[in-house]
């Protein structure tokens, strides 16, 4: 894999938190822009770039509530802040970038709300020793973790196919109990 799994699992693993939703379809776009070739699933080409992977990812994902969101994942696009997260719905659309401050603008509105986020987060090392010490799951579980690769897995096989492909859906484990 290329970018869509270095980058994209993460973005994917954002809109799932975003949503507080299951991802069930996906239909995806991958591209190699440094090597020149396309990826199969576009004519029934199978090369793809110099490195063999996948430079530039667009996926549309359709959720389980009937959300349909849009991932793009690349090591070769320059198009602003490396992430980006806008939400476009009925009420209005709440823009996120590495660059400004989160802003909400109403439906109809002309006027942008600027947001304000916390000044700190806890650290994934502290957050991972109080889920150890407590025996409770962490706010992001493995479960969580192994869906956001299920959406990219499903991802490569809808590139490679041409086709909208099925994503496998992921159970969560109870603690202690494995499959």
């Amino acid at each position: 894999g290329g970018a869509l799994i270095d980058l994209g699992v993460h973005a994917a693993d954002v809109l799932r938190s975003v949503l507080d939703d299951q991802a069930v379809e996906v239909s995806a776009f991958l591209s190699p822009h440094r090597g020149g070739a396309r990826v199969r699933g576009h004519e029934g080409v199978e090369s793809a770039g110099q490195d063999g992977v996948e430079d530039i990812a667009q996926l549309v994902v359709r959720f389980a509530g009937g959300a349909i969101g849009t991932l793009q994942a690349s090591w070769a696009l320059v198009a602003g802040s490396d992430h980006q997260l806008t939400i476009q719905g009925t009420l209005g659309t709440l823009h996120l970038d590495e660059r400004t401050p989160p802003t909400l603008l109403a439906a109809g509105g002309d006027n942008a709300t600027r947001l304000s986020l916390p000044d700190h987060s806890p650290s994934v090392f502290d957050v991972f020793v109080e889920a150890v010490a407590t025996g409770k799951d962490p706010a992001v579980t493995a479960a969580d973790g192994r869906a956001a690769v299920a959406l990219v897995v499903a991802a490569y096989r809808s590139a490679a196919s041409g086709h909208v492909e099925k994503v496998e859906q992921v159970e969560a484990v109870e603690r202690g109990r494995h499959p």
